[in-house]
């Protein structure tokens, strides 16, 4: 009978992992929250916006060497709120989450017995982000901006094997990674009132998994709606 391979991390190394992102992400909202507070002394002044969005989150995978070279590829959608503010006109900083839908894919295992096996692997991205943004022309109906920054990825990942369809429990292999990303990406803000305006965006993030797990990068088209105070 073919079995996974155990986990890579010990319990208490993946506690330490989880308790160093931990440490991290709250780092970095605290980080621009302390931006938002600067720059408005009220968190509703001028200048603060919020920001509802969805957008595709496509994922793209290196093979795992590690795990039989299970495919992490795919397409789902997703969904997020940002906060943030522009201490100048050409200047924003801003703080996200971005959760998009897990996605499953399934591969035939060859085995002697007449009886199909699968293996199956299911992951999620969950994005925490502080980027700043830059744009270089603030007038007009249609601003466009450039911003870049850090992610912090909540990755999960689950593998179990399909007997005739049915889930074998004691195969089941489920990780969860908290990895730093570089995020980088595009806007276009088309003003619809003084406060209301449509946000047309791509964001792309590339990271690796902990370990020798394998690379990836997310790219995310979308489109928000913003409101500023």
């Amino acid at each position: 009978m073919t079995s996974l391979p155990p986990p890579l991390w010990s319990s208490s190394t993946r506690l330490k992992l989880r308790t160093y992102s931990a440490h991290l992400v709250r780092g970095a909202s605290l980080t621009v929250l302390g931006v938002l507070a600067f720059a408005s002394p009220g968190f509703a002044q001028p200048g603060t916006f919020v920001t509802g969005a969805v957008f595709a989150d496509v994922k793209r995978f290196s093979r795992d060497s590690v795990s039989f070279s299970l495919p992490l590829d795919g397409t789902a959608f997703g969904a997020g709120g940002r906060i943030g503010v522009a201490p100048t006109p050409q200047w924003t900083a801003e703080l996200g989450i971005d959760a998009g839908r897990s996605t499953t894919n399934v591969r035939d295992l060859f085995t002697p017995t007449p009886v199909p096996r699968q293996t199956r692997t299911e992951n999620q991205l969950i994005a925490t982000s502080a980027v700043i943004g830059y744009h270089p022309q603030v007038t007009g109906r249609v601003v466009f901006g450039y911003f870049a920054g850090l992610t912090f990825m909540h990755a999960i990942r689950k593998t179990d094997t399909l007997v005739a369809g049915i889930p074998v429990e004691s195969l089941a292999r489920h990780t969860v990674d908290n990895v730093a990303a570089a995020t980088i990406g595009m806007e276009a803000r088309i003003r619809l009132s003084t406060h209301l305006a449509v946000v047309p965006e791509v964001r792309a993030s590339a990271f690796s998994l902990s370990g020798v797990g394998p690379s990836g990068f997310a790219i995310r088209p979308g489109v928000g709606v913003r409101w500023t105070f």
